[in-house]
């Protein structure tokens, strides 16, 4: 099993609009689930872009 964990997370645009403030994610996955797509549905402007965008950052 593998798991991916944002643990807090915070983000915020230009210290004004908080988007994510300590919240916690935690996606578990079994290794007998291969050649798997996933992916985040949701509202418009709920944080799905910018969820992404947390991940990918250096």
């Amino acid at each position: 099993m593998f798991s991916i964990k944002i643990t807090p997370a915070k983000f915020d645009y230009n210290h004004k609009t908080k988007v994510l403030d300590g919240h916690f994610l935690e996606l578990m996955v079994k290794k007998t689930q291969k050649n798997k797509l996933y992916g985040i549905i949701g509202p418009s402007g709920t944080g799905k872009s910018t969820l992404i965008s947390i991940l990918i950052i250096d």
